[in-house]
């Protein structure tokens, strides 16, 4: 008899805790080649929203900005890109200039690993940090 009393409980916290890491984890697949070497089209990754601040170095997963889109990825498809700056810090590429461009307050400069081959920050310029979805944590395997 108490046992059947404990198995809704426990059908319902299992569930509000899928519901939980549903909202808190991202699986995304990588599209191109803007992150090689240490991402490869293909790969499936896994990030984790609202994990901690934003370091520079970060790996992220963010909105594509508008008027901006990635060939063979679909219209809701997410960009992996590492942080280069924060806040305040001077912009990575800018060009050499008596005044030093610095990120303003609520955005990011991202950028692909491949510098070649990545739509980021030097196309679309500093990213509202509003777009990140999440910061990558690793590699899932490929189905």
């Amino acid at each position: 008899m108490r046992t059947s009393r404990m198995l809704p409980l426990a059908v319902a916290v299992v569930a509000a805790a899928a519901v939980a890491l549903r909202k808190a984890l991202v699986i995304t697949n990588v599209h191109g080649m803007s992150m090689a070497p240490t991402f490869r089209d293909g790969e499936r990754l896994l990030a984790v929203r609202g994990l901690r601040r934003l370091r520079t170095g970060d790996v992220v997963l963010c909105r594509i900005p508008s008027g901006y889109s990635v060939p063979g990825a679909g219209g809701d498809a997410l960009l992996v890109k590492r942080v280069a700056a924060l806040p305040g810090d001077p912009e990575p590429p800018g060009p050499a200039a008596e005044e030093v461009a610095r990120i303003s307050p609520g955005h990011v400069y991202v950028l692909g690993d491949a510098l070649g081959h990545s739509l980021d920050s030097r196309t679309f310029g500093p990213l509202p940090q509003a777009s990140i979805v999440g910061i990558v944590v690793g590699r899932l395997p490929i189905r």
